[in-house]
């Protein structure tokens, strides 16, 4: 079990918190059916295998007339090169750890999938929401992403290693090219991004 989820149940504990963590398979959880009255999942249903099984958990656990919020990314630069950087850095076919779901940066597509989990057309309320993410050292914040999904799916190989100072210099140049990069005359770096916010209630 990760040390953050320690950490929290034990705070939550001595804070007298009505909460607290529990890891399960987000495609069967294990809690009862119509427990809920509010569910959130971020940015999470791009990186699940089962995209409509685990949707439909949320479908499930919730109680009738409870509010669901998910969250999709529509444009989020640094987030969307672990692959092509793996392309570039070691060869065509190679596959990463954490490899959203290019549909999901479809408005249409989302909408579908949240019917297929179960809620209404008409009871799926769509917005977006653009921010600003400033970089203030631009090495540090590659070096964080290829840290946190540069790994293919096969997992860690010796030549991750060996290449790693070219893999960060190939991922700074695409990142550079991507829509939503910004880079002012003083070389201050700022990152735009947009996120769909998907808010649904369950009525039947």
């Amino acid at each position: 079990m990760p040390p953050m989820v320690d950490i929290y149940n034990s705070s939550a504990g001595q804070n007298g918190w009505l909460s607290k963590v529990v890891i399960m398979d987000c495609q069967h959880l294990s809690f009862p059916d119509l427990t809920f009255t509010h569910i959130f999942l971020s940015f999470g249903l791009p990186i699940i295998a089962d995209r409509v099984a685990a949707a439909a958990q949320e479908f499930y656990t919730m109680k009738t007339g409870g509010t669901a919020v998910t969250a999709f990314c529509l444009n989020i630069p640094q987030g969307d090169m672990a692959r092509e950087m793996r392309h570039k850095v070691w060869r065509s076919d190679a596959t990463v750890t954490i490899e959203p779901h290019l549909k999901h940066k479809d408005p249409n597509f989302n909408r579908e999938l949240l019917v297929q989990m179960g809620f209404r057309f008409e009871d799926v309320r769509l917005y977006e929401k653009s921010n600003i993410l400033k970089v203030e050292d631009i090495c540090e914040f590659v070096f964080a992403i290829l840290s946190a999904i540069r790994e293919e799916a096969e997992g860690w190989t010796e030549d991750d290693d060996e290449r790693w100072d070219e893999a960060i210099k190939i991922h700074k140049m695409l990142l550079s090219e991507k829509k939503g990069y910004h880079a002012d005359e003083n070389r201050n770096i700022k990152l735009g991004i947009v996120a769909q916010i998907a808010i649904m209630r369950k009525e039947v």
